[in-house]
């Protein structure tokens, strides 16, 4: 038969072959859990370019059976083919051949979606990023300040597409370091594929916390040029747009309560930048109402979305006659609240096609998470209108054609699909729960987030099993290499294309499989004979029937040691890792990875809970939305539960992203593949390669990891020594090796390390221990917990119970007197500092100093608490070169700020240069550079005196101490069970 392949094939970029699959006499069974890729078949294929005539014959036309393309080239077996098509059962089975057959004329080669002109930067990297912006200070024009943001690049960007932009701006006094955890953005723009911007507000000097520029004086200053938030956003965008392949069309900003305000007035005032503007509890102020009225109805008009919950205590809806917010009471603002604003907008000319506004209820003042795919669903669909549009098809690896020898086809036909077996799952009998939460009323900055888990709902489930495992990358790439459908494969996954199939990047074989849209997965479950569990079989798998808040039994939230994911902004991994490698995070009836590694599909479209629909939870949407569940790498804190209900449209695919199957146990339902199961047939042999996918670019370097509550590190022989707490054991790293071991096991409670001469000095629960000589002997008991220690070749010192102790070598220990019971120290070659942590309840006095060039040694109050900010409190001193000493303040309400500051050494003068990100823990100077630790980063500066800025070494942790050692930072991030340094 000769056979022309369709000229559409001519316009479409190289289309790769993937690999036919036929029965030999060495066939595997399915369920054999080796690598098929590691099995040989005797088979010869080829490809060729699109116009050429391809000579092909099928040696089972008109059996009836159609047998592309699994044995048969494309176009080869006509008859039966073109028949099969027409039956719907059938074409389920044969997608790819029918949907081939139709000329290509499918969804699978239609636009994906139209995308505007991009930007063409071709530079930056993936993962997880930070920096600083120089801008105009809005208090004084003429001096610049710096202004910081984090950001989040997904694995989906490629160079040559552009990629949608989002700026996420915060509430007022709200630092930029919390914004990617509370409001679950990068998960979202994980799956949904689009550059995410976390901005900062300027510090104003006034407070001394970060403020937008709403209070601009509009009728005083109408020139919105030189609005100092509106340059440092298109600075920060211009910045993106020379790095990235940015979709100028789809560039949007979005904000929470103030920094809603800020968005409103970014996209009004500069629609030239941004298409649309999400506004969630947000409200504009100082006259800048006005400004709307009177804005130019010639201007672009940017989509707009208006939220806002209706139990928001700080900003009404609803305004009285009186002045007053019906709802908490107080005066409405300046106009009268979102339902005016509303109102406002649509008199200005804003129609449904570019306008949406929601009134949410049992909702409170703050970004609502579960919105974001229902926001992002609205925003992607709505680019600039006089941005030009252009086309950008969807990428494929459909085959050209096959050419196939009788010899290598074999005597028997192969089968299409799987045997179905339940081998591999657990199974679980007909049963009633109790699904949902047990929220009884929403509770301000919290339980509103999850009132779409309300409410508390008995479910009857029929009996039925589930996987294990997480599908992994393996098993699906068998799933590709099988039935050769393409539609179900993206870039995304960790799969190479090659002339002869598909196949996993090496490493990634046993990881789980992502980079999947809902019917990706659906599609892999049918083709083994099962389906996607429901949220209700997910829920009671994970939660043990509600019994349990995880699915591990023992105590405790989500650490590293029991989830593959980043946890309060810490980061355990940077990608997906092999399912079931958390052992502790198992469920009692043997299920792995319900929490973390990749979220997981399920069946179910994502809706209220009966008696739920009036909840604020469901917005309109442009694309259905399906019930996403567990949690992956990108989820953090209270989405990493057994009952948290996560959404995604049908069409995400995300790094983290990823399902498992279920199967009842009576199925009710017509299997497509029926009659074309049985035995597989080996794969080729195929040459795998290195992984193309960006991982996360997380500057710092990790040297120990896998730890359970590390608290110090220590220089020790060739390598570290790292105490962990809750294992009661001192462990060893040598240089150069990854592994750790046991140097000392059976201690209570490890905490601080020091190193003196050839002694160890360990800090226990009772007692100063110290380790020479593969000996462990007592320096002194103490009936309290070792607060700090430190120590070089001639000195130690320590704290317990508010005491400084003194050891010169290893003699006589002395008491140098009283300081406090929180405190840290810090040890120069002339001096020892002794500084609080926290407010010093006891007296006044927080920083401490000895000189240790002193004949006669003693303890000296070198500052007060009276000198500090009011509301700060000190945590962490260091010597600086030039004998200054810099203290790290942090402020103790909230938003928890955090100021650096310097004291002179005489002690007559106190500045502070630089703000810092809330809740600093320490402060170390190594070498003429400054290092600092926060609740998500480490920190670094090394021109106090200069700018009043600092840059990100290494961020994503919750480092809880710094050490010197041979010249370099090294930092503990309890959280993750890790020890980490600065990247070389």
């Amino acid at each position: 038969m000769n056979l022309r392949y369709p000229s559409v094939f001519n316009s479409l970029k190289p289309i790769l072959m993937i690999t036919i699959c036929f029965a030999l006499s060495s066939a595997c069974d399915d369920t054999n859990t080796s690598s098929p890729i590691n099995q040989d078949l005797d088979m010869d294929l080829s490809q060729a370019d699109a116009d050429i005539e391809v000579q092909s014959a099928c040696p089972w036309i008109g059996d009836g059976i159609c047998d592309e393309p699994y044995a048969c080239a494309l176009g080869t077996d006509q008859i039966d083919c073109d028949s099969a098509c027409e039956d719907p059962e059938d074409s389920v089975a044969l997608e790819s051949v029918c949907l081939w057959r139709q000329n290509l004329a499918s969804d699978l080669f239609q636009i994906q979606k139209q995308t505007g002109v991009g930007s063409e930067g071709s530079g930056g990297d993936y993962g997880h990023l930070s920096g600083v912006v120089i801008t105009p200070s809005g208090e004084d024009s003429t001096r610049n300040v710096p202004r910081h943001y984090r950001a989040f690049v997904p694995r989906s960007y490629r160079s040559d597409t552009p990629m949608p932009l989002l700026l996420m701006l915060p509430g007022h006094r709200v630092a930029v370091d919390p914004l990617a955890e509370y409001t679950q953005l990068i998960s979202t723009a994980d799956q949904e594929g689009f550059i995410v911007l976390f901005a900062e507000q300027e510090v104003r000097s006034a407070d001394q916390r970060w403020a937008w520029w709403t209070d601009w004086p509009w009728g005083q200053r109408p020139d919105a040029q030189q609005h100092p938030d509106l340059i440092f956003l298109e600075s920060l965008v211009d910045r993106f747009k020379s790095l990235y392949n940015i979709d100028q069309s789809r560039v949007f900003v979005s904000g929470h309560s103030r920094g809603a305000s800020m968005a409103l007035i970014a996209a009004l005032e500069r629609p030239d930048i941004f298409a649309a503007a999400v506004s969630q509890s947000g409200f504009t102020e100082f006259g800048y109402e006005q400004r709307l009225i009177n804005r130019d109805p010639s201007l672009p008009m940017p989509a707009i979305i208006l939220l806002h919950g209706d139990l928001d205590p700080d900003v009404c809806i609803d305004c009285r006659p009186n002045g007053e917010c019906a709802v908490t009471g107080r005066r409405c603002g300046s106009i009268y609240g979102s339902d005016a604003l509303a109102e406002l907008f649509r008199e200005q000319g804003w129609t449904e096609q570019n306008f949406r506004y929601y009134r949410l209820s049992n909702v409170t003042h703050r970004w609502q998470p579960q919105l974001n795919a229902s926001i992002w669903s609205w925003l992607e669909r709505r680019p600039q209108t006089n941005a030009e549009q252009v086309i950008t098809e969807q990428s494929s690896a459909w085959p050209t054609k096959a050419t196939l020898g009788e010899q290598s086809i074999g005597e028997s036909k192969p089968a299409r699909a799987p045997l179905v077996s339940d081998e591999g799952m657990v199974s679980f009998p007909m049963v009633s729960f109790e699904m949902g939460n047990p929220i009884e009323s929403p509770q301000p900055y919290g339980d509103g987030w999850f009132m779409d888990q309300t409410p508390i709902r008995f479910t009857r489930l029929e009996p039925f099993k589930i996987d294990q495992n997480e599908v992994s990358v393996l098993e699906y790439t068998r799933y590709l290499n099988y039935v050769g459908l393409a539609k179900h494969y993206d870039s995304q996954m960790p799969i190479a294309v090659q002339e002869s199939g598909y196949i996993p990047y090496i490493g990634f074989e046993q990881q789980p499989i992502s980079g999947v849209n809902w019917h990706d997965a659906q599609a892999y479950c049918t083709w083994r004979g099962k389906r996607l569990p429901s949220e209700a079989e997910w829920e009671f798998v994970s939660t043990g029937g509600g019994r349990r808040v995880f699915p591990w039994l023992s105590e405790g939230g989500v650490r590293c040691h029991k989830a593959v994911t980043f946890i309060g902004g810490a980061q355990c991994e940077n990608d997906t890792q092999s399912v079931g490698e958390r052992p502790a995070g198992h469920s009692p009836e043997g299920l792995t990875d319900l929490i973390g590694n990749v979220a997981e599909w399920t069946s179910s479209p994502y809706e209220a809970y009966p008696g739920n629909e009036a909840q604020g939870a469901w917005l309109e949407t442009d694309e259905p939305l399906y019930a996403v569940r567990g949690g992956g790498l990108f989820n953090s804190g209270s989405w990493l539960k057994g009952r948290t209900r996560w959404s995604a449209t049908v069409s995400a695919r995300g790094q983290s992203l990823g399902f498992r199957c279920a199967m009842s146990e009576i199925r009710e339902d017509i299997d497509p593949y029926e009659g074309l199961r049985g035995v597989l047939s080996s794969l080729p042999t195929l040459e795998s390669e290195p992984s193309s996918l960006a991982q996360a670019n997380l500057s710092g370097q990790r040297l120990v990891s896998g730890l359970i509550k590390p608290v110090d590190v220590e220089a020790w022989l060739n390598g570290l020594v790292v105490s962990e707490y809750d294992l009661d054991r001192v462990v060893f790293l040598a240089a150069d090796e990854t592994e750790v071991i046991v140097l000392i096991p059976d201690l209570p409670s490890p905490s601080h390390l020091a190193k003196q001469g050839d002694r160890l000095l360990i800090a226990t629960e009772g007692a100063l221990l110290q380790w020479s000589d593969e000996e462990l002997s007592i320096v002194q008991e103490s009936n309290d917990d070792i607060a700090a220690l430190v120590a070089d070749e001639s000195e130690a010192f320590w704290v317990s119970a508010g005491l400084l102790y003194r050891q010169l070598g290893v003699g006589d220990i002395e008491v140098l007197g009283e300081v406090s019971d929180k405190v840290s120290l810090s040890l120069s070659d002339t001096s020892l500092l002794v500084s609080t942590k926290g407010p010093n309840v006891a007296n006044t006095s927080i920083l401490w100093s000895v000189d240790r060039s002193a004949d006669d040694v003693e303890l000296i109050t070198i500052l007060d608490q009276d000198v500090l900010p009011r509301g700060f409190a000190l945590y962490g001193a260091s010597e600086s070169p030039n004998a200054d000493i810099t203290i790290g303040l942090r402020l103790e309400s909230w938003p928890y700020v955090g100021r650096i500051c310097n004291l002179s050494p005489n002690q007559e003068q106190f500045n502070c240069f630089s703000d810092s990100p809330p809740q600093i823990a320490a402060v170390k100077w190594v070498g003429n550079e400054l290092y600092w630790t926060s609740k998500r980063a480490v920190l670094r500066s090394s021109d106090l005196d200069g700018l009043s800025t600092y840059t990100v070494v290494s961020e994503w942790h919750a480092p809880s101490m710094l050490n010197e050692i041979d010249e370099r930072v090294i930092w503990v991030d309890q959280l993750t069970g890790s020890v980490w340094t600065v990247a070389d």
